[in-house]
Formats: C-alpha cells, sequence, structure tokens
C-alpha cells in the first residue's frame, strides 16, 4: 500500500488562514486558531455573574524554530494574559491543541 501523501501542516495552515487569530508567547505572536470557551461565573458577595473567557488553540508546530509552549506557560490574546492549562501535539506533529485560560486580575 502506498503513502497517502497528506500533507498536515498544510492542512492545519489552510484552516488557520479560513479561522485567523494569533496569541503572543515569548515575544512572538504566532497565528493560529482562536476557539473562545465563556463561561459564566458567579461573583462572590454580590448577585450576578461575570463572563470568564478561555480559549482553545490550535497552532502549527512549524512556526516553532527550537522551544514550544508549555502547559503553565503564559501568552497574551488581545492584550489579556492567559495560562496554558494543556499542550498537545497531534499525531502527526503538525499542530498543538492548547487550551488557555484565563488568568485573574
Amino acid at each position: 500500500m502506498g503513502a497517502l501523501n497528506i500533507d498536515y501542516d498544510g492542512d492545519v495552515a489552510q484552516a488557520v488562514e479560513d479561522l485567523p487569530g494569533s496569541f503572543t508567547w515569548s515575544g512572538t505572536a504566532y497565528a493560529c486558531i482562536l476557539d473562545p470557551i465563556v463561561r459564566q461565573e458567579e461573583v462572590d458577595g454580590v448577585q450576578g455573574y461575570r463572563d470568564s473567557i478561555d480559549f482553545i488553540i490550535v497552532v502549527q508546530t512549524s512556526l516553532f524554530l527550537s522551544t514550544r509552549p508549555v502547559t503553565g506557560d503564559t501568552i497574551t490574546i488581545s492584550a489579556s494574559d492567559y495560562r496554558l492549562d494543556s499542550v498537545v501535539t497531534d499525531e502527526a506533529d503538525a499542530a498543538l491543541n492548547i487550551h488557555a485560560v484565563g488568568l485573574t486580575q
């Protein structure tokens, strides 16, 4: 059986082009897919809720020349800082699948 000639890196790049977003890590901006997760949290001592936004991020591994983001690192999205709750490489090592959670101010 021959090789499938699947271009996983190109597939991720096309998806980022179709659904553009970006985050900054270690002073460099990276193009990615940003999928926001909006949660409502009850505010202690106040009758009401506030929205909290986390993100699922997909970014090409080929964009990282030496090191990659790891769980616990901080990234910036739209001038707000987020902590990386998990960083998982896909099976083809073409993309990082990242869960980023908002930092309390």
